[in-house]
């Protein structure tokens, strides 16, 4: 894990706590798939530079090489193993831009926000200000 100058609190939330959010937030959804027991998640003032830092140096968009899919799940994966955090992973729907793999992550208070990582533009589940449709999910 990064040590970072700034401590982080974490904050868990239980997978059941989770699909009960998820469910009710993202009524869209008809495949989850749920891999933890515990999420363990921050506060969005605190996700926010760990994005930025995530993102860095990640390649450039080639289509079939490392497109959508592979920018969700490589700032996911980049997030557990330098933080130890997996809070936040990977979602999938249809979006105005077609069908499209993003970010789908959760803070301390029970939030769900959607990250689009090839922009690192963050919107509130409850906004959707990026237009996603989420109909799967890989937590």
């Amino acid at each position: 894990m990064c040590r970072e100058s700034k401590k982080l609190t974490e904050y868990v939330i239980t997978r059941t706590g989770l699909e009960r959010i998820i469910s009710r937030c993202i009524p869209t959804v008809t495949r989850s798939i749920y891999l933890d027991d515990r999420y363990y998640c921050l506060t969005l003032e605190d996700w926010n530079p760990i994005f930025w830092k995530v993102v860095t140096g990640l390649p450039k968009y080639l289509a079939e090489r490392f497109d959508c899919d592979d920018f969700a799940f490589v700032v996911s994966y980049r997030i557990t193993e330098r933080y130890g955090l997996n809070g936040c992973r990977v979602a999938l729907g249809n979006t105005p831009m077609g069908y499209h793999a993003y970010n789908l992550f959760i803070t301390g208070s029970g939030e769900l926000f959607y990250l689009e990582p090839q922009t690192l533009e963050v919107s509130p589940v409850s906004v959707n200000t990026l237009g996603y449709i989420t109909d799967t999910i890989i937590m």
